[in-house]
């Protein structure tokens, strides 16, 4: 890292930051996550501002800022002079709160100067609070999640409970994202990168004939994409599932020698065959964490790789294992694939047919209800949109979650290009145990080769 003026750090941009960045124009880079609670019990404000504080000190990746014109590059501030965005306001009703939540989802974050993360505190009664904590997806990403809640729940109990260690109790300090970036990039220059650039020449007949995105679409429609964000266009439909077909994905992937994961994206094809859709398959926007030595360091790691997925006419488990090795090639060896990919379809042309263009995630292990003490913290179910406005009108996002021991499976679109009624036909072919049970069919005899040569 190169060190510039007093309270800045230079560090180079890993692959994951570096597209995001190349991939804006004009306005500052943005994609606001945001994390919507109920708090229950005597909240103590001012407590959650220290340990929220503490976390963007604990976390480099939080305090990193995008001056103009940085595109392979960014800042780090130094700890001591990190200041997090912190408002508490009062509302008389849910109601009331939540359209104030709804309208500062709009402010965003300032990239330019940081820090990524910011948090409102709605006051409704003495006992109950709506938090909205905000962070860029630019130094953030879904396993950050999992272990920025479950700080922030061990710092808050400690910190309300006068315990004068209450900064250590998130454990041990994690490996700063900035040196990250740093071996990332000696990676990729080395022969790892070499082999897996020789890896995609001979796979992208494969699995990467992206065609043009399209939303989910009725025949005949072709709804235009549009390119300004609409919040009042935006839509979530969460649909419960029962645990028998989880138990039914979970067979699915062992018959396949598959992951739940590539189970659920050929569940969610057999889907789309099954509703008569056009398209002969989806993009899936596959990410992934495998740098063991920063498991516990807060960061953008996860790189969306797109892979083209598709089922033969008569889905079974050789189409569950073709997917299988799509999504485990992207997650493993996804670096280089966006600038190889990008020349590839330039020299061979891409299918004319739009596809649906998804971001799917299996999140049923995941966490989203917190101990903190005297205070419970949950999933706030009406106001929970993930993302305030995903990263393009045209993608589906797709999720299986847990909540209050319950398992749905959730959309999220911009309904000017996605049809809502198809979305939620989508979600209800995925409690569908017929359908998925069709997917167990034996795998045909023949195998399918992959096509070779780059261009």
């Amino acid at each position: 890292m190169e060190r510039l003026d007093r309270g800045s750090k230079r560090f180079r941009a890993p692959a994951q930051l570096a597209s995001r960045l190349a991939s804006v124009t004009g306005a500052a880079p943005s994609w606001p996550i945001t994390f919507t609670f109920i708090a229950s019990g005597p909240l103590q404000a001012a407590v959650m501002h220290d340990v929220i504080t503490q976390l963007a000190k604990r976390h480099d990746a939080l305090r990193m800022a995008v001056p103009e014109g940085a595109l392979d590059w960014a800042l780090i501030r130094d700890a001591d002079d990190v200041q997090v965005p912190f408002e508490v306001i009062t509302e008389n009703d849910e109601e009331s709160a939540r359209r104030r939540m709804r309208d500062d989802w709009q402010r965003g974050i300032d990239t330019r100067n940081g820090p990524l993360i910011r948090m409102l505190v709605i006051r409704i009664a003495a006992s109950t609070h709506l938090l909205s904590i905000m962070i860029d997806h630019i130094g953030f990403d879904g396993l950050s999640g999992q272990i920025f809640f479950s700080e922030l729940a061990s710092a808050y109990r400690a910190r309300a409970s006068g315990d004068p260690a209450w900064r250590e109790a998130a454990g041990p300090v994690p490996q700063p994202y900035a040196e990250f970036g740093e071996e990332q990039l000696k990676l990729l220059e080395g022969p790892w990168g070499e082999e897996s650039r020789g890896f995609w020449c001979g796979q992208f007949e494969r699995f990467g004939p992206y065609p043009p995105r399209g939303g989910l679409q009725g025949p005949g429609s072709a709804r235009p994409v549009p390119s300004d964000p609409d919040l009042s266009a935006l839509r979530k439909i969460a649909l419960p599932i029962g645990e028998d077909v989880l138990s039914e994905i979970r067979g699915l992937a062992r018959l396949a020698r598959a992951t739940p994961y590539s189970a659920w994206i050929a569940a969610l094809l057999r889907g789309l065959q099954d509703l008569g859709h056009q398209a002969s398959g989806v993009v899936i926007d596959v990410h992934g964490r495998i740098v063991r030595d920063y498991a516990s360091t807060v960061g953008l790691f996860s790189h969306g790789a797109p892979v083209y997925a598709r089922l033969g006419p008569a889905a079974g488990i050789a189409d569950v294992r073709e997917v299988a090795a799509g999504t485990a090639a992207a997650v493993t060896r996804s670096l280089p694939l966006r600038g190889l990919s990008a020349q590839w379809r330039a020299a061979q042309g891409m299918p004319h047919e739009a596809v649906p263009y998804v971001y799917f995630s299996d999140e049923t292990s995941w966490r989203f209800d917190y101990d903190l003490g005297d205070v419970s913290l949950s999933v706030d179910r009406v106001t929970d949109i993930r993302t305030p406005y995903p990263t393009s009108p045209d993608i589906l996002s797709v999720r299986v979650e847990r909540h209050d021991g319950q398992l749905y499976a959730t959309a999220q679109f911009d309904s000017r290009v996605n049809d809502p009624e198809l979305v939620g036909r989508l979600l209800g072919q995925l409690a569908d145990l017929s359908a998925l049970r069709r997917l167990s069919r034996p795998p045909d005899l023949e195998s399918k080769e992959p096509a070779a040569g780059c261009t």
